[in-house]
Formats: structure tokens, C-alpha cells, sequence
């Protein structure tokens, strides 16, 4: 009988634990879904990605690279922006370099990814990574886009904008002087006889040369697409400097004859880049110049003029100068894969 008491008050404080026990279970599991839930619920901290371009900033006058940056940002809230435009581009990203304090993200300039990546200053992009992704189109680039983002055969940069050079001229000067263009450009010869007809109608035409090939400030640009069309090299196969061939001498013999006749003045320093060319070329000082695309826009309106092919040698080969810059992740850069997400962006059909 007490056994049988015993076990039925025991029973029921073993019900009663039983139900707080319970109880408990399911508040803490209560407590561990709410708290769950708050953290999914938690705003994620927002990963700061800083970028250094030497142009194209964010202000008013930028107005394209402005909304690409903003709409990145409306489409991912995680990722903030950081841009800093600098006027000295070179000397401060070897400065931060030398450093260890880049940037996340370096914009590189024609020939400036071979010289960080040796440096040990950018990171490797995986190319078949970018390329399984079939959204982002990395095949539809450029072919010569793998020359200008490339080092030792590996990806430094991605390719974010690039122009070339091109030749416009006064029509109603040519048409004066009676010059037809012709449709794949002047062959040497041809330029020259353009030159020399527009100089026997200097004082009618109100001109003081027929043209100018360039200043100082890109006197390499300059000289490229003669060499090239003379068949020379700026360097020979043991990649010792090839401006002693004869082939490259003949480039430079061609230019200085326009010189000596008058045709063109000596070359020299006519001002910081290209706007001295064009600032002639609308006052009506020359006839014709070279022009690059990124300053074409500097081109008067009031100005009747066109664009032409540059001249090409006499056999027909024909060259100029393409610029391609790249943007690259910095060896130093904490969040690599917002910033690459970031330029698979700024790279892609919506960006660019």
C-alpha cells in the first residue's frame, strides 16, 4: 500500500516536472528562433570599396561615370563606393605602392598594369571564372585587350575604356584648294603633294602650316604609326631599342622632310597634351591634324571639318595608336570579391 502511495504522489510530480521540463524546452527554443530571426533580420555592415582614377570622376562634369557608380550602389546597398580622383595618378599609386597602402581598386593606364603587376601591387584574375560566367561576356572583349591587361600571361587588369587617334580636316579648305580625300587615307606621297598644295594657298586660306604632327608632350605617340608603316620597331627582338634600323631611320627622315619644307614646324612643346592642336585647328592656323578620340569633342562646331584615315605608307600599311585602360584589383585589397564585383559592372554592357 505505502508503495502503491508512494508511486501515485510520485507519479504526479513526475507529470508536473515532466510539463516543466517541457516548458522549458519549448521557450528556449522559442528564444533561439526569435534570436535566429534577429539575425537574419540584422542589416549587413556595408563593405567600403575605395577607387583611384587619374579622370572620370563622380562630379558634374562626369555625368556617365557618375550614374554607373550610383547605380551599382541602388543594386547592391552592401558594397559603398569610395572614389578618389587625383591629378598626380602616377607618382601617388607607386608612392601608396612603395607603401603597402593602395587602394582596392587601381585604374590602369596604357602600360601600367605590366609595371604593378611585376611590382607584386595587383592580383590575379581567374579568367575561367570569368568566363563561366555567362552573363558577363568576358569573350566579347577586344582580342588586343589581352595585350594591355596581361602580364607574364596572366590577367591583371579588366578592360574599361581605350580610343585611338584619328585625322580631321577643313572642307572648305581642301575643297578651295581642289585636295579630294581619298577613302583609306593619303599614302606618303599623297600627304606630301596635300601638304604642298595647301602651302601654295597659305595667304588665301589664312593658315600658317598645312598641319602639325605633334608636340613634345607625346613625342613617342608621335613617331609610332610612321615607324610601324616604314617597317620598323620601336624595339628589336632581343628587345634592345630598334630606332637605329633603317627602317625606322626612314620614319624619321619622312618627318623631318616635312619639316625642312616647310610643310610642318619643328616639333616642339606646344602646350600641355592635345588641346593645342585643336585650338589651332578651329582658329584656322592649319588645315588638317591628328586627333584624338577622347579630345574630339573639343572640335568646333562652327568649324566645317571631317574625319579622314590617317596616312599610310606607300606599300599601304596603315597604323595608329590605341590607347586601353584596365582596371585592377590591388594586392592589398581586403574584400576582392566585392571589388570584383564591382568591375564586372563597371565592364559589362550595362556599365560600360
Amino acid at each position: 500500500k505505502r508503495s502503491q502511495e508512494y508511486l501515485q504522489k510520485n507519479s504526479g510530480k513526475e507529470k508536473k516536472m515532466k510539463r516543466r521540463s517541457r516548458n522549458s524546452l519549448s521557450g528556449l527554443i522559442l528564444l533561439l528562433a526569435l534570436s535566429l530571426y534577429g539575425c537574419g533580420e540584422r542589416e549587413k555592415e556595408p563593405v567600403t570599396i575605395t577607387v583611384i582614377h587619374a579622370w572620370g570622376g563622380t562630379g558634374a562634369d562626369h555625368v556617365a561615370m557618375r550614374d554607373i557608380y550610383d547605380g551599382f550602389q541602388k543594386e547592391n546597398p552592401d558594397i559603398e563606393i569610395n572614389f578618389e580622383e587625383v591629378s598626380d595618378y602616377a607618382t601617388k599609386i607607386l608612392t601608396e605602392a612603395t607603401a603597402g597602402d593602395l587602394p582596392d581598386l587601381i585604374n590602369c593606364n596604357t602600360g601600367t598594369t605590366q609595371i604593378l603587376a611585376n611590382a607584386g601591387a595587383l592580383q590575379k584574375f581567374d579568367v575561367d571564372a570569368l568566363k563561366a560566367d555567362t552573363e558577363y561576356k568576358f569573350d566579347d572583349f577586344w582580342d588586343a585587350a589581352e595585350n594591355y591587361c596581361t602580364y607574364d600571361g596572366d590577367w591583371y587588369s579588366l578592360p574599361l575604356d581605350g580610343g585611338n587617334y584619328g585625322w580631321v580636316y577643313n572642307v572648305d579648305m581642301f575643297d578651295k584648294c581642289g585636295i579630294e580625300v581619298p577613302e583609306d587615307g593619303f599614302t606618303w606621297d599623297e600627304f606630301t603633294e596635300a601638304c604642298k598644295t595647301l602651302m601654295e594657298h597659305k595667304d588665301e586660306l589664312g593658315i600658317e602650316y598645312p598641319t602639325i604632327i605633334n608636340d613634345l608632350s607625346s613625342a613617342i605617340d608621335t613617331m609610332y604609326p610612321w615607324i610601324t608603316e616604314a617597317g620598323g620597331s620601336y624595339l628589336n627582338d632581343d628587345e634592345t631599342c630598334g630606332w637605329n634600323s633603317d627602317e625606322t631611320v626612314a620614319a624619321f627622315e619622312y618627318v623631318k622632310s616635312l619639316v625642312d619644307e616647310g610643310y610642318v614646324p619643328a616639333i616642339e612643346k606646344l602646350g600641355d597634351g592635345y588641346d593645342a592642336l585643336i585650338t589651332k585647328f578651329n582658329a584656322g592656323q592649319i588645315a588638317m591634324c591628328r586627333v584624338a578620340l577622347w579630345n574630339s569633342t573639343y572640335l568646333q562646331d562652327d568649324v566645317n571639318w571631317k574625319a579622314m584615315n590617317a596616312p599610310r605608307a606607300n606599300d599601304g600599311t596603315q597604323a595608329e595608336v590605341l590607347f586601353l585602360n584596365g582596371i585592377g584589383i590591388s594586392s592589398s585589397c581586403e574584400n576582392p570579391e566585392a571589388a570584383e564585383k564591382f568591375i564586372k559592372y563597371l565592364t559589362s554592357e550595362e556599365g560600360l
